[in-house]
């Protein structure tokens, strides 16, 4: 995004001393991040940081390799010579990956990962070490028109379809299988990232939305399935009947009409399946699946609140129960998407979803500076992946900001003990000071 206003060639010959302070200059210089410098500071590291030719990184998924190694892999996506009317669903997009030997303190430089053979846009993976001891790998692929042909005003009218799709690896990532079709091949199908799920019985289920109306070119209804696999993932078959929210925000003035999407899903103790999904109702609404996501109950409101966006969900290790992230702060019904994106916290279930407690904000960042009323800004912090390995909690997340002029969309890391989730139950009593002496 632009050069350094200086280069090693503007500083004279200088003593061993004063050089080494300059390559420390340019050093702190180089680690520079003006996304966080604009929010006000974040957790972790840059991961898929923003870059003329790459200005848009988000939506990750972790996994551990055999030899220790943790993969995060993420859409990195192609900008154009004009981004006025560019839009992430019709980008050229792949799917990068990164590498970190060192338990998350340090990461290598994004590599490509996976490209569609279909079309310009690979997106929105998941990874997940297979019962079979394989890697399994889903993603998204957008099949766009004819670049003449695209829509500026409306995305969804430049696409020619959208699926869902699954991969195996048996040599831990090294290579990988051809493209399996989790989805129809028709109509707009696709999830959030991070959402394969390996039940304890080994079934694969892979939740799936898809814009009821593609075919006549709108967006406006939007509703889940869940794809399920009992053969590693070598074949799929999805869930009867749409699951589908029609409640609105009061005095909604949004554009949806029904909204359930990009779930996410988690097995529970008893073995039955939990779900949160993205509405338009100003909450999160749950549903559950007592036979391992083959059918699933009504979705209903849950007591979290959520502008249209979505939550992350995962049972903590060791325990029966269930932690969610999510953006939950700055719910209002004057703007289009029920509000901002400018906080991810954090709260967990020991009823399985039920009812939520030990709340916890991990990243707050300032209002956009304009009155936001059509979008969500841009600047956010929104989309967390999770992922658990010896104690610790791996999150990768999306965070953007404008900075003079110039749009940032990122993919971070933060590294948080899993016991931070529950740090307050025992080191926070303020019942005690209820009353004055």
């Amino acid at each position: 995004m632009g050069t350094p206003p200086f280069s090693m060639k503007s500083f004279p010959r200088l003593p061993r001393l004063a050089s080494l302070f300059v390559v420390a200059f340019l050093a702190a210089h180089a680690a520079f991040d003006p996304v966080s410098w604009k929010l006000g500071g974040l957790r972790g590291v840059v991961v898929g940081p923003a870059s003329d030719q790459h200005p848009f990184q988000s939506e990750g998924t972790t996994v551990k390799l055999k030899d220790d190694t943790l993969l995060h892999a993420f859409n990195l996506r192609f900008g154009e010579k004009d981004m006025s009317n560019w839009h992430p669903h019709y980008a050229r997009t792949v799917i990068a990956k990164v590498l970190s030997r060192d338990s998350g303190k340090t990461w290598s430089e994004p590599e490509v990962m996976f490209e569609s053979n279909t079309g310009i846009n690979a997106s929105h993976p998941a990874i997940r070490r297979l019962p079979n001891g394989e890697l399994g790998a889903t993603y998204q692929r957008i099949n766009t028109k004819p670049v003449e042909q695209w829509d500026r005003q409306n995305w969804i009218r430049s696409v020619l379809n959208a699926d869902k799709i699954f991969r195996y690896s048996g040599d831990d990532g090294k290579t990988w299988s051809k493209e399996i079709p989790i989805s129809p091949s028709t109509g707009y199908w696709t999830s959030a990232h991070d959402r394969l799920l390996v039940l304890s019985n080994g079934r694969l289920l892979q939740p799936l939305h898809s814009n009821l109306d593609f075919a006549a070119g709108r967006s406006d209804r939007v509703a889940t399935k869940v794809a399920r696999s009992d053969d590693q993932g070598r074949t799929w078959q999805l869930s009867a009947g749409w699951l589908e929210v029609t409640d609105l925000a009061p005095n909604y003035i949004g554009n949806y009409k029904s909204n359930f999407h990009e779930v996410a899903i988690a097995e529970r103790a008893d073995n039955s399946v939990f779900m949160l999904g993205r509405t338009s109702a100003g909450r999160l609404y749950g549903s559950e699946s007592r036979d391992r996501g083959e059918t699933w109950t009504k979705p209903a409101p849950s007591a979290l609140l959520s502008p249209e966006s979505p939550a992350n969900l995962a049972r903590l290790p060791g325990s029966d129960d269930l932690l969610v992230i999510w953006n939950s702060q700055c719910i209002t019904n004057l703007n289009t998407h029920l509000g901002q994106r400018l906080t991810l916290a954090s709260a967990v279930s020991s009823d399985g979803g039920h009812s939520w407690h030990d709340y916890r904000e991990i990243i707050t960042i300032p209002p956009n500076e304009t009155n936001i009323s059509r979008s969500f800004g841009t600047d956010r912090v929104c989309y967390p992946s999770i992922f658990f390995d010896e104690g610790l909690t791996y999150i990768g997340y999306w965070a953007a900001a404008r900075v003079n002029g110039v749009q940032y969309d990122q993919q971070y890391m933060m590294v948080l003990p899993v016991s931070f989730f529950t740090a307050l139950r025992d080191t926070h009593r303020p019942e005690i000071f209820t009353s004055t002496p």
